[in-house]
């Protein structure tokens, strides 16, 4: 019973900070960044903004403190859009021509580290709304 509670608890926290980074706080970073002149020292030459979506938390061992997730990483960056807008209009593009597209293109990099399984991505797509990639 106390594995239960005491699993309960981190599964909260875990779903709690994620709705904390959805939350107002990310304007008030997001106001911080974009006030800073990119290059300087130690400052963020693009800003990315990342949601984690949870889809899936499955195949928990308590005993162990073991679980898999299925998540999705949805990323938002600021860049030179018309590019991709004038080869690709409105579509979203994905496979061959995603990756032809990012090796000309910035884009944000990621890696997950001290994975029990190496990282699976089973898609990627990348949308230009807003004059955001």
């Amino acid at each position: 019973m106390r594995h239960i509670v005491i699993f309960s608890l981190f599964l909260t926290l875990i779903f709690s900070y994620g709705v904390s980074l959805a939350g107002s706080d990310n304007e008030n970073i997001k106001n911080q960044y974009n006030s800073v002149v990119p290059g300087e020292k130690n400052q963020p030459v693009h800003l990315v903004e990342a949601i984690v979506l949870f889809d899936e938390i499955y195949n928990i061992d308590i005993s162990k403190v073991h679980y898999q997730v299925s998540a999705e990483l949805m990323m938002s960056w600021d860049g030179n859009t018309d590019q991709f807008v004038s080869e690709f209009g409105d579509s979203i593009i994905h496979g061959k021509h995603l990756d032809e597209f990012l090796e000309k293109t910035w884009s944000p990099e990621f890696f997950i580290s001290n994975a029990a399984n190496p990282r699976v991505t089973h898609y990627k797509t990348l949308d230009v709304i807003d004059g955001k990639f």
